[in-house]
């Protein structure tokens, strides 16, 4: 009995896998894998050059001891600066450009398509592009996307973490506070609303759980 229900569920599986298969739209995805490509590829350039800046500034730091002057020390700490700022702005105006790009592509593939998640193109990569956009560029495709999330499209929870992310950066604060930091002892600690009534409203919409508290004003959840 054994034996035929996983030969059952194993059939199921393979039948299932292969009408998810034909309901991808294959041009689609590989439009986004070359956006995702793009994306990945100009941020591990980046950080790979400054990793490369503090290994090299700090051999130079090492080194200083041996320069004849301070001088010397000081067009070599000039030097070193200047070519890694020529290199960044380089990548970071690379990365501007690729950012730019990827949003108006985006965009693009949003209203003809909805949003292209697993059930278009059998993957979420595309959620990355949302994280890489920026705040005004959210807020104006925002009722765009709470309607993907209501087709089941988008996560509700990659949504609100984007709007967090941003609405945090540009000194607004979280609404959804779905978001985890650091704390003082370097642990992951949620936040709690200080509007708690404008915080779950705010998550109903999306479809997530509403916050609750203890009664030292902790979250439960």
């Amino acid at each position: 009995i054994m034996l035929r229900i996983s030969l059952f569920l194993a059939v199921l599986f393979s039948v299932l896998a292969l009408n998810l298969s034909a309901q991808i739209n294959k041009p689609l995805k590989q439009k986004i894998d070359s956006m995702i490509k793009l994306d990945r590829e100009i941020r591990i350039s980046l950080n790979q050059l400054r990793s490369e800046y503090y290994k090299t500034e700090k051999k130079h730091r090492l080194k200083s001891q041996r320069y004849k002057s301070l001088q010397d020390q000081v067009l070599k700490d000039q030097s070193l600066e200047l070519e890694y700022l020529f290199k960044y702005d380089s990548i970071s105006s690379e990365l501007a450009r690729i950012d730019n790009s990827n949003r108006i592509e985006f965009l693009k593939i949003l209203n003809q398509y909805g949003y292209p998640g697993k059930k278009l193109v059998g993957h979420y990569d595309i959620d990355l592009i949302l994280y890489h956009s920026n705040f005004l560029w959210l807020k104006q495709q925002f009722p765009k996307l709470k309607e993907e999330v209501k087709k089941g499209n988008l996560r509700a929870i990659t949504l609100a973490n984007a709007y967090d992310k941003f609405s945090n950066i540009e000194g607004e604060g979280f609404l959804y506070h779905t978001l985890f930091l650091v704390d003082q002892s370097n642990k992951l600690s949620q936040t709690v609303p200080e509007d708690l009534e404008k915080t779950n409203h705010a998550r109903k919409e999306l479809g997530l759980k509403p916050i609750k508290l203890k009664k030292n004003g902790k979250r439960k959840n």
